[in-house]
């Protein structure tokens, strides 16, 4: 049986001297993994759709339960994001958030956000936007934060801020507890800005690498999930 879906490409694994496994995230079936063979010789037709950062159709077999991919046709491909390094490492780290959450698992709205991300990164617009992702791709997973009260309480964060325990939640100084995390206020109005704001409307801003940690956190916490790129990320 043969399927055309709606794909971009996370990520290949080189098997042998000339084919690739290519981790997919497609509109239709979410994450998938695909065996695309001759792809690595310098001519092959097919070249582009082992590239990270490649939005394109595919048109893949199924046997026996394994996927092989039989064409492909490049929608526009942001294989230039690899040439600047943060722009590089903020995809390679949604790639590693997509394909935790959505293998075999579709979400038509984080992939339209992916592509969002792509067209920031080309105009510069990096960490924010991708802040913004994991805070979406959180609310999707059933995990998203409520900015407009404390938590315990219900009444306004004024001051300093922390984040329980098990990240599920934001507390004032009055209603934390021994264990939560504290965390500067300027970062959680960030969080906030940034959550309520369009993806095409954000700037990058000094405290985006914050931004980036507590979330890091918060998916070490919820999903027992490590995003190894935002060590070498914030280096930049």
């Amino acid at each position: 049986m043969e399927e055309i879906l709606n794909a971009i490409t996370l990520k290949s694994v080189d098997v042998g001297e000339n084919d690739k496994m290519i981790t997919f995230f497609t509109l239709e079936k979410g994450v998938i993994t695909v065996g695309a063979k001759g792809v690595k010789k310098d001519k092959a037709k097919l070249k582009f759709s082992a590239e990270p950062f490649c939005f394109c159709t595919i048109k893949v077999a199924e046997k026996s339960g394994r996927l092989t991919l039989v064409n492909a046709d490049c929608k526009k491909s942001y294989f230039m994001l690899s040439s600047d390094i943060s722009a590089y490492l903020c995809g390679c780290l949604l790639s590693e958030t997509v394909t935790f959450l959505n293998k075999e698992q579709p979400d038509g709205t984080l992939f339209k956000n992916l592509l969002k991300c792509y067209e920031s990164f080309l105009k510069g617009v990096k960490k924010s936007v991708t802040v913004k992702f994991l805070l979406d791709a959180l609310s999707n997973s059933g995990y998203g934060y409520d900015f407009s009260a404390c938590l315990g309480c219900n009444g306004e964060i004024t001051g300093n801020v922390y984040l329980s325990q098990d990240a599920s939640c934001f507390l004032c100084s009055s209603c934390a507890q021994e264990n939560d995390i504290k965390f500067a206020y300027s970062t959680y109005l960030r969080l906030n800005k940034i959550n309520e704001t369009d993806y095409f409307e954000l700037s990058d801003d000094e405290n985006d690498n914050n931004c980036l940690k507590l979330l890091a956190f918060s998916f070490k916490e919820k999903f027992n999930l490590t995003l190894k790129s935002v060590g070498m990320l914030l280096q930049f």
